[in-house]
């Protein structure tokens, strides 16, 4: 398809080496392509956000989908000011959330979409526990979900930029908190990283994130 003289136009998602591939023969022959490859999307928490407002969002960017989006929210830097309040609250939602069959109309969260996929999420999950972050919640496979490949959502906290679950694509539910002392300190934390695909930040004045 890549080389075919009737194709004028590619778009693809999935892996980066596959990516550069499609790039590659697209750009030989003069074709227009675009690509997503993956990402380590960050939210930003400014000491001003809307706290309610930003866990829904940061819960539902990150989670929905059982985390299986190019686009879902991985990194939580949080400003030091709010770090814990925003973490309490964070946690008091992700375990109102209701797991199970994906068809049900209650559940909110379902399996991982296959079985591979689902080693990966846990092995990332006990890769971020043996780098020393904290596991403050989640990240196991609940007993009473058998017929499928479900995992609860992981929060950590005390995550470090260079660790695994803080560079890695996961593809699955887990959240990893990061703390900042500055909101500058966070817009550098952000954009610590090889992928670029989404980011938001809460803030309830938007000029501070730029210089003037």
């Amino acid at each position: 398809m890549i080389d075919h003289p009737g194709v004028n136009a590619l778009t693809f998602t999935g892996s980066n080496e596959v990516g550069k591939r499609v790039a590659l023969g697209a750009i030989a022959r003069g074709a227009k392509y675009q690509l997503e490859m993956g990402g380590k999307n960050p939210v930003i928490v400014a000491a001003d956000a809307d706290l309610d407002q930003a866990v829904e969002a940061t819960v539902s960017g990150g989670l929905r989908s059982t985390g299986q989006k190019c686009t879902a929210t991985s990194r939580v830097i949080v400003q030091r000011e709010v770090y814990e309040p925003f973490k309490q609250k964070l946690l008091e939602r992700v375990k109102r959330l209701k797991l199970g069959d994906g068809m049900d109309p209650g559940t909110w969260m379902g399996p991982s979409a296959s079985e591979s996929q689902h080693r990966t999420v846990l092995s990332y999950i006990q890769k971020g526990i043996e780098e020393g972050a904290t596991l403050l919640y989640g990240g196991r496979e609940p007993e009473n979900l058998k017929d499928g490949y479900y995992v609860e959502p992981a929060v950590f906290d005390h995550v470090k930029p260079h660790m695994t679950i803080a560079r890695e694509e996961i593809f699955g539910p887990v959240l990893a908190l990061i703390q900042a002392e500055t909101l500058e300190e966070a817009l550098a934390l952000a954009n610590d990283s090889e992928f670029g695909l989404s980011a938001s930040i809460f803030t309830k004045n938007i000029g501070r994130c730029w210089p003037s």
